[in-house]
């Protein structure tokens, strides 16, 4: 079985022609599907699992802080 490449970091390229080199992260790639669906996919750099869990707090925060759960529903996630 191919071993699966490892990536070595993400470039982001500012619209002023600058660019910014993250080494550490995560990036989602948001496909739309022909059914109306949308099907996303990870990829990571330099993340470990603690890593990870920040990430999935700091979403789950983020969602919060948008409004985007119901009082009830934010309550009983951040237990």
């Amino acid at each position: 079985m191919a071993q699966e490449k490892e990536i070595k970091n993400f470039v982001f390229n500012y619209t002023d022609g600058t660019s910014k080199t993250v080494e550490k992260g995560f990036f989602c790639h948001i496909k739309d599907e022909p059914n109306g669906e949308s099907t996303l996919s990870f990829e990571f750099v330099g993340v470990s699992g603690k890593d990870l869990t920040q990430i999935v707090l700091g979403c789950v925060e983020l969602g919060t802080r948008l409004g985007m759960f119901d009082k009830k529903e934010s309550e009983e996630i951040s237990e």
